[in-house]
Order: structure tokens, then sequence, then C-alpha cells
């Protein structure tokens, strides 16, 4: 009977330990906290900044597409009725890019629905 006991309190111990193991991996990472013993880094960000500078001196410029501005007409499949459409997305969208026109195209919202619309020849934006 005795001897239960000590594989008792032996496994006890072994989870104890195991805790205090994984509590303290867990706590290791560096804390918000300065302190005095950490050298002064005023100077390595310093030369930091001259280099990042140097760095973007020597950066090639970088090529910005121009989009064209031609009319397009763009099909919008929607399942929420074409004066919904009309009110909440084209009208905001008049503004932004007015060169597009955007037509709707009825759909249900199902798979087969837009396979009809697919099959029938129209490319829609779902």
């Amino acid at each position: 009977m005795r001897r239960n006991g000590q594989k008792g309190l032996g496994l006890l111990f072994m989870l104890c330990l195991l805790f205090l193991l994984v509590l303290g991996a867990c706590s290791s990472g560096e804390s918000g906290e300065v302190t005095s013993d950490k050298p002064d880094t005023t100077e390595s960000t310093e030369r930091t900044n001259a280099n990042t500078e140097e760095q973007a001196e020597e950066a090639e410029p970088v090529e910005v597409k121009q989009f064209s501005n031609e009319p397009v007409t763009l099909k919008v499949a929607t399942q929420w009725g074409e004066e919904n459409f009309q009110n909440n997305f084209v009208q905001d969208m008049k503004e932004l890019v007015p060169h597009i026109t955007f037509e709707y195209v009825d759909w249900n919202g199902t798979a087969e629905g837009i396979q009809e619309i697919n099959s029938a020849g129209t490319v829609v934006a779902y």
C-alpha cells in the first residue's frame, strides 16, 4: 500500500514540474519594460535610417500603369432585383468610373441559375 502512495506522489511531482516548465516557457519572452542594462540604440537607429534613405535613392522608379478610359459595359448578375442594383451599386460606381456602364442580369442565386446564364453565352461578374 505504501508503494501505491509513492507512485501517486511521484506522478503529482512530475505534473507540477511539467506545469512549471510550460509556464516558464510561455513567459520567457521580451517584456515591455526598458532596463538600463541594454545598450543605447540611438546611434544604430540613426545608421539604419541613413541606410534606408540611401536605398530609397538607389531604387529604380516604379512604372505606373495607366488604365484606359475607353467605354466598357460590364454585366453583373445579382439576385436582389434591378431596382436595388441601380440604387445601391450603379449610382455609387458612376462617380468612381464614369466610363463603365453596368448592365443588370437577373440571377436566382443558385449554381444552376449561373450555369443557365453562362450557357446562354452571357459572361457576367457575380
